[in-house]
């Protein structure tokens, strides 16, 4: 089995009296569209007529088919290959359970049920989870030793799974029987991972900075960290961390500048080494950025320093100097002095959407942010889809006079335009405002901007299978969610088989009112049509 099978290959391997039980459930133009579907679902659970397909196989049957779908799932996402060990532990597990039962769990997102399945996969071929761990680190099993992977696979082989994704984790002291081990096994997985955040690799560290970060690892009483946010608890964690590395910090720290380590000078390097070093860590976890000693001694190492964050100027300055825009008005502006941006204010009304893009010129990279009339921050955007240029569409919360800052990502200048539009949305973006559609009449829709979601509401009777389509017109890739009364989400569909429209066949479970989220994938934007029909 793979993602191209369809049910009517399973359909025609099956017994005579499993056919026949199909056919009676699924009727007409029904069946042929059941068979025609993949095997593997794009759905995250099971729908309703998933379960009923299983109900109609014998339970030999459904096992097999069962963890035929498991397993190539796994291996689709490139997570798992079974060996023949693996293969009979698996076996030996599906035996001995009531598969249409477990399906009917997941189908309702039973957490008992999915951790019950993934127990299993865990037990069966610890590599898997050991995989999934370092996939988030960016390493793979080839990339420890043997003596490490056997550590993890005896570590992965003798813990309590049921236990860990039964919700336990919340638990510190599970957590701290669960975590040292781990660490024990494979430190630079851990390291890895904690240097993730910091853009530095464990090739960045020399083998003296990665042997203490090793060592650091093993040593650090997990429990007690677990266990919660205690100042002591950090200030025994911190120093030893960054004493090891203390790169780690100022890559941390100058992330918000623009600035790398490979943009400072060996002497600024190494005066901040020294810096954090000798840092008084009980200032820094209580507020130290409003110590002014700590910004002076920081800027002692590095003059040059500055951080582009809205607000720079005094807020009275801002108002006296901020440059009118109206709406629809397209402003050519230029940044020319490194680290300063431009302010502009405009008047928006309650309630209204409004769309404020920055279009780059010479500026390679901006940075927009939207203020109240008090200097509030209200919203912000750096980059928009794949460009460096800002869109923000915001929803203005009350009528009045706000502000926007256009900056520079780092310390860039160059030309640039801002324009600020207003939006009209064509269908409201709340279930509270949705729009009814009757069942078989097509709703006419558009996506008018990147996030813009449509609410429909409609009718549905208990057990009737209803099936919504997405027609796209301009828009070219759709997304479709269903809710219920109470917006507890049911279902979702991104692509239908052969093309970006979205298509759902949907069973109602009850009768009542349900709704209808219609979005553009990523930030796509454009004109749809909407139908819900009973199948």
């Amino acid at each position: 089995m793979d993602a191209h099978t369809e049910w009517g290959e399973v359909f025609d391997a099956l017994t005579t009296t499993e056919q026949e039980c199909i056919r009676d459930s699924f009727e007409g133009d029904l069946l042929e569209s059941v068979l025609g579907r993949p095997v593997m679902s794009e759905s995250d659970t099971p729908e309703a007529w998933e379960v009923l397909m299983f109900s109609c196989l014998a339970p030999q049957t459904a096992r097999a088919v069962f963890l035929a779908l498991l397993v190539a799932g796994m291996e689709e996402d490139g997570l798992l290959l079974i060996d023949a060990d693996a293969e009979i532990c698996l076996d030996e597990w599906v035996a001995g359970i009531d598969v249409v039962a477990t399906m009917v769990a997941l189908s309702a997102d039973d957490a008992e049920a999915a951790a019950e399945v993934t127990t299993a996969f865990m037990s069966c071929n610890p590599d898997l989870f050991i995989s999934l761990m370092l996939e988030e680190t960016g390493m793979t099993l080839e990339n420890l030793s043997e003596e490490e992977a056997t550590c993890l696979r005896e570590w992965a082989a003798g813990t309590d799974w049921a236990t860990i994704f039964a919700g336990a984790t919340d638990d510190a002291s599970l957590l701290g029987d669960f975590v040292p081990d781990l660490v024990a096994c494979a430190p630079d997985m851990f390291i890895a991972s904690m240097l993730e955040d910091t853009g530095l690799t464990l090739e960045d560290l020399s083998e003296e900075e990665a042997t203490c970060l090793r060592e650091w690892a093993v040593g650090i009483d997990w429990a007690i960290l677990l266990a919660g946010d205690d100042l002591a608890v950090l200030l025994d964690f911190l120093p030893d961390l960054f004493s090891c590395t203390p790169d780690m910090f100022i890559a941390s720290m100058l992330e918000d500048t623009g600035l790398t380590l490979e943009d400072l000078s060996e002497e600024e390097t190494s005066c901040l080494r020294e810096w954090v070093t000798d840092f008084d860590w009980a200032t820094l976890l209580t507020g130290f950025a409003d110590d002014p000693l700590y910004l002076f001694e920081l800027l002692e190492c590095v003059p040059d320093l500055s951080w582009s964050e809205p607000g720079d100027l005094p807020w009275d300055q801002v108002i006296e100097e901020a440059t009118p825009i109206g709406i629809g008005v397209v402003f050519q502006g230029e940044l020319d002095d490194e680290g300063a941006g431009d302010y502009f204010t405009f008047a928006a009304e309650e309630g209204e959407f409004y769309q404020l893009d920055v279009t780059l010129g010479t500026l390679e990279d901006s940075v927009l942010d939207i203020f109240d009339a008090y200097g509030t921050w209200l919203d912000g955007n750096d980059d928009y889809g794949d460009s460096t240029a800002s869109r923000l569409v915001w929803d203005a919360p009350a009528t009045g006079t706000y502000y926007v800052q256009v900056a520079s990502y780092a310390t860039g200048t160059g030309t640039y335009t801002l324009t600020i539009s207003g939006i009209t949305d064509d269908h409201a973006n709340s279930a509270a405002n949705a729009v009814p559609v009757e069942i078989g009449v097509a709703a006419r829709g558009a996506i008018d901007y990147g996030g813009d979601g449509d609410y429909f509401t409609f009718a549905a009777e208990e057990g009737q299978f209803y099936q919504l389509d997405v027609t796209l017109g301009t828009l070219e890739d759709s997304v479709l969610d269903i809710f219920d009364a109470d917006g507890i989400w049911l279902d979702r569909n991104d692509d239908s088989p052969e093309s970006t429209a979205s298509r759902l066949l949907w069973n109602a479970p009850g009768t009542g009112t349900y709704y209808v989220r219609v979005t553009g994938f990523d930030v796509g934007t454009g004109t749809y049509t909407l139908t819900i029909a009973p199948s």
